[in-house]
């Protein structure tokens, strides 16, 4: 479990901060932290650790941080705006078993939800893309 007097939380936090304050964009502010290889599962490499903590004062900040860029790039990025305007959070994918049997079996190994995994996944893709 994640312990406040670990300083984790507080070390995640602060290097939200030290970004959301360097003028990156809502997408790479999420990358950093929360992409594969991100000061998330860096500082949280267990999954119960990373349920323990996305129920942190600190989460709850970051994510504050997070839907500031987002706002921001909404009215500093057109392309960004249009893209999200119907974005609710939720996609609904079907997949052959075999992949689907595959995804979980990885999630397991990587000692994460299927839920994150597809994310970093599908994050590191369109992080290529966009560059």
């Amino acid at each position: 479990m994640v312990k406040a007097k670990s300083g984790r939380p507080i070390q995640f936090l602060d290097e939200a901060r030290r970004l959301h304050s360097s003028g990156v964009s809502s997408m790479e502010f999420w990358n950093a932290l929360c992409g594969i290889d991100g000061q998330l599962s860096r500082l949280f490499p267990k999954q119960t650790d990373r349920i323990a903590f996305s129920k942190t004062p600190e989460w709850k900040k970051f994510h504050e941080l997070w839907q500031e860029l987002q706002e921001r790039d909404k009215k500093t990025n057109h392309d960004f705006a249009v893209a999200t305007s119907s974005a609710n959070g939720t996609v609904i994918l079907r997949l052959p078993k075999s992949i689907h049997m595959a995804l979980i079996r990885e999630a397991e190994h990587e000692g994460t939800s299927l839920n994150q995994l597809c994310v970093a996944k599908l994050t590191a893709q369109l992080s290529e893309v966009v560059s």
